[in-house]
This record gives structure tokens, C-alpha cells and sequence, in this order.
């Protein structure tokens, strides 16, 4: 390998892990004690719940000089291999990193939560009141829970359903007729 093809791995990158499978935490772990950061993003979908999936299952990401650490890395446990193309492991750029940093919250969690505002149109997608169109009121108490109001027909009613259960509406116009305010 000439000084040229060298040079880009002697620098402090980012890489992408390809993990063992559900070994992402182990992973992490060990790369931790050879004095690498990492970036083990989590996806958690309700408030309530204490667990925790992999925001990109079997893959986390490590910052190291590839010419120094290579072989540690790889050899880690937990780890299945650097991601490579072509042969030549891949460098992820220091802007993607921040990228996805920058939706974390405190413990590397991502929050899957929908947000919703006063008015907007929604439709419930799951439970036994599927497919029903209301508008958005209000977010209970617990945060994952939301206040509806249905119309249907002649009739007008407050519902609370579990905030996973609904998705926002949007027409081509953008606007819903009639007004909420």
C-alpha cells in the first residue's frame, strides 16, 4: 500500500459496525474499552415502555484510525466485520454523524412519537375504531395517549385513544373545512 492509498486511513474517521446479531450493546461495549466513541442510536415508540430497539439493528458506529485499530475492531466481541464496498471499508461522513445525533435524546434514544396540533385532521389506523376520521384536541396527561373529536353523520363525540393509533390527514389543499380553532 504507497503513502496515497494510506493516507485517508491513518485519519480519525467514522465507521460503520456490522454486529453479531442482537449484539449491538455488546458490540458498543467492547469498542468502548479500547477507548473508541461510538454511536449506538435506540428507537423507543412509547413513553411508557422501558425497552429499546436498535435504531439500525446489527449495525452501530465507531470513531477510530483504521490503520491503527483495525484488527481490534474486527476482533472485537460482538463485532461480525467493518462495512466494507468494493473491499475498502466505508468512511461515514463526520455530517451524517451529527445528523443523526441531532434526533437523540438523552440515553442514544430516538422518540417514534407522532406529533399532532390542535385542528389537524387525523385518522385512526388501528383498534376498534379503525378507519374513523376526527380532529386532533388535545394530548392527554401521559403523552401517549390523544383527545379526538369524532363527527360522524350528526353526531359529535370526545374519544381518547393511544397516540399510535392515529396519523395526521393531509389533503391537497392543505386545508380541512370546517375550521377548528
Amino acid at each position: 500500500m504507497d503513502a496515497v492509498t494510506r493516507e485517508p486511513y491513518s485519519r480519525l474517521d467514522w465507521y460503520v459496525i456490522h454486529t453479531k446479531p442482537r449484539q449491538e450493546d455488546r458490540a458498543e461495549a467492547s469498542l468502548r474499552m479500547l477507548g473508541l466513541e461510538t454511536l449506538n442510536p435506540k428507537l423507543r415508540r412509547t413513553v411508557r415502555s422501558a425497552m429499546s430497539t436498535p435504531l439500525f439493528p446489527r449495525y452501530i458506529f465507531a470513531q477510530f484510525r483504521l490503520e491503527q485499530m483495525f484488527r481490534q475492531v474486527r476482533w472485537s466481541r460482538g463485532v461480525h466485520r467493518i462495512v466494507e464496498f468494493g473491499g475498502i471499508p466505508a468512511i461515514v461522513d463526520y455530517a451524517t454523524v451529527q445528523f443523526i445525533r441531532s434526533y437523540l435524546e438523552e440515553g442514544n434514544i430516538v422518540n417514534m412519537m407522532p406529533t399532532f396540533h390542535r385542528g389537524d385532521r387525523v385518522r385512526i389506523v388501528e383498534g376498534p375504531f379503525r378507519d374513523f376520521i376526527g380532529i386532533f384536541e388535545k394530548e392527554m396527561p401521559d403523552a401517549e395517549r390523544v383527545m379526538l373529536l369524532l363527527s360522524h353523520v350528526q353526531f359529535f363525540a370526545h374519544l381518547i385513544v393511544d397516540k399510535v393509533q392515529v396519523q395526521t390527514i393531509v389533503t391537497d389543499s392543505g386545508a380541512f373545512n370546517p375550521k377548528y380553532d
